[in-house]
């Protein structure tokens, strides 16, 4: 049985991890303002707000009509362009995913600054501004996708090129039985980084996830395959996701995932149905501390499990353990004289100690063919995860 009862990841207030954190779980926006010529305006006051928590950040356009904000949560934002002269350019919905450098051109017409326009924002078709090759996994497909077993690394697989773990044997012994890795265009399955709001999650043994937050916790997270950023240190692939953060609105979920035997069929190899019942069950709950100021998020995730699986083996036949060897065409001779014991029958008296404490520890054969007994072993696996996260906007 393996239980970790806490496992807790904290976000912003991780002291340690929080500057490497803006650099891999972070986004940006870096756009131009441009009037219906497609002339460049400067001078602009750009406003980007959170539409969750009302965070807002602040820039100008340069004399090329250039503007930057960087080290922007992954999130929907409102972005604001006013000019005197201009009509007021709001794009109302603007979706940033995780590790991404948007590079929006909002059009602003003549008229006066009291009058606004919505303007659409489209998603370009081809990226041009960096050559690295990946895919995020969004909140939709997270919350809509089923899971058997409500693992990210499961939806990891569901990008181009990654394939969940391939050697069962080596995976079961020494991952155990949950998928806790993927491999990426045939790499090693120890070649992929892990990383959770910007702090590297690894195995320090093999290499593997070693953190599984709850599906519910996660907001969206990327699989970057190829040409990726430096700032992601070593690796040949990387799983980076970012966790649900709290906002001005309360908002939690409550869920429990059973699985039992009751409609299996038994196992070939098992002279019953192994037993098996898994419960998945926990819940997650955000929102405002201080309104537009400080927020919350935490989840709880709980998880049993029992399973029965079958052991096969050969064991040797009772009378042999008792030294009777009769059945044994090969002559049994003793050590010390050569000569063959007397009707193939190893006196107990001539037994080790340790073969004496040996004969004990092997079970009595229960089924026919060569391999002779059968047992259904009951494994546990057991563990509780809470996950919270804090947010404070400074002004």
């Amino acid at each position: 049985m393996s239980r970790k009862w806490m496992r807790l990841s904290l976000g912003v207030l991780l002291v340690s991890g929080a500057l490497w954190a803006q650099q891999t779980a972070t986004s940006g926006i870096v756009g131009q303002v441009v009037d219906t010529t497609q002339a460049a305006i400067a001078g602009a006051a750009v406003t980007v707000t959170n539409t969750g928590t009302h965070a807002q950040r602040t820039a100008m356009t340069d004399a090329q009509g250039n503007f930057s904000i960087p080290n922007l949560q992954p999130a929907t934002y409102e972005i604001r362009v006013e000019k005197m002269g201009f009509q007021t350019a709001v794009i109302s919905a603007f979706d940033l995913l995780i590790g991404q450098i948007a590079h929006p051109t909002v059009t602003m017409s003549v008229g006066a600054v009291s009058e606004s326009v919505n303007v659409q924002a489209e998603a370009p078709l081809l990226q041009s501004q960096s050559a690295e090759v990946g895919q995020v996994i969004d909140s939709k497909q997270i919350a809509d996708l089923p899971l058997n077993g409500r693992n990210i690394v499961q939806l990891a697989s569901l990008a181009a090129g990654v394939s969940p773990r391939q050697n069962l044997q080596r995976g079961a012994t020494q991952y155990g039985t949950r998928n806790e890795y993927v491999q990426v265009e045939g790499g090693r399955d120890g070649s992929t980084n892990y990383v959770i709001d910007g702090v590297y999650v690894r195995s320090l043994r093999f290499n593997n996830l070693s953190l599984q937050p709850s599906i519910d916790t996660v907001q969206e997270f990327t699989v970057l395959r190829n040409s990726f950023s430096t700032e992601y240190a070593q690796g040949q692939a990387v799983v980076s996701a970012v966790t649900k953060s709290g906002t001005n609105t309360v908002h939690g979920s409550a869920y429990e995932y059973l699985r039992n035997d009751k409609m299996d069929a038994r196992n070939f190899f098992a002279a019953k149905k192994p037993p098996y019942r898994r419960n998945q069950f926990g819940g997650t709950l955000g929102g405002p501390v201080i309104r537009n100021k400080f927020f919350v998020f935490g989840g709880y995730e709980g998880l049993r499990t029992t399973q029965g699986l079958p052991f096969l083996a050969a064991v040797p036949n009772p009378a042999l353990l008792t030294g009777d060897f009769s059945s044994v065409t090969t002559v049994i001779r003793d050590p010390s004289n050569g000569q063959q014991f007397p009707g193939n029958q190893v006196p107990q008296t001539r037994f080790s100690n340790f073969a004496k404490v040996l004969i004990s520890t092997v079970p009595t054969p229960n089924a026919a063919g060569a391999n002779n007994y059968r047992v259904i072993k009951s494994f546990l696996d057991n563990s509780d995860t809470v996950t919270f996260r804090a947010d404070q906007v400074l002004n």
